[in-house]
């Protein structure tokens, strides 16, 4: 036989008194989440609007469509490259993943925070702004849709971030060299490091 004092051990043993002031602690599940305890998106309703946004990356162009309904943002879409291939299929799952965080109640805030300065292989500067990656440039897409949806001009990036020789022409894809760690630039077909001479064709 095992005895225990009164107010040694929670819920064994309680006077009168002290059973009807404390109540069991009662789990509110949130409104956003069902009874399973998990998060459900929201229904795509049959019209959205929105815009779509062409934006060179180390990969080729990449368009970004954003739409929203009534709540906001509820999908994005992206297509780069050809059907089928790498990019393209990286690029369509990064959209169903936004898509349904979005449609889940999401701060679209934080979906940005997170694929901003995603880095990739080949960034590109586009109008003086650099573009890490795909989901960078997604990222960046739906910011300065909101910028402007909230009556805000799109973040501008300083003039100094910007390499002379890209100023009014085409995008130059920088990267790290593999040898020396110094910035690469891609000439002539070729990816090439000034510092050290390693080339990759």
């Amino acid at each position: 036989m095992t005895v225990y004092r009164e107010g040694s051990r929670e819920g064994i043993l309680q006077t009168e008194g002290q059973a009807d002031k404390q109540e069991a602690p009662v789990v509110e599940i949130p409104d956003s989440l069902g009874p399973d305890g998990f998060r459900h998106r929201r229904r795509r309703p049959a019209v959205t609007t929105g815009i779509t946004e062409r934006i060179n990356t180390g990969e080729g162009k990449i368009y970004v469509t954003i739409n929203e309904d009534e709540y906001g943002i509820c999908e994005i879409f992206s297509t780069i490259g050809k059907a089928g291939g790498n990019a393209a299929a990286q690029s369509e799952a990064i959209s169903r993943l936004i898509s349904l965080a979005l449609r889940s109640g999401v701060d679209p805030q934080e979906v940005i925070s997170e694929l901003k300065g995603i880095s990739g292989p080949s960034p590109v500067w586009e109008d003086g702004e650099l573009i890490l990656s795909t989901p960078d440039a997604i990222g960046k897409a739906m910011e300065r849709y909101l910028q402007r949806k909230a009556g805000k001009q799109p973040d501008a990036v300083a003039s100094e971030n910007v390499p002379p020789s890209s100023a009014g022409s085409e995008p130059k894809t920088l990267t790290t060299c593999p040898e020396c760690g110094s910035t690469v630039a891609y000439e002539s077909s070729c990816l090439m490091c000034k510092h050290c001479g390693w080339s990759k064709c």
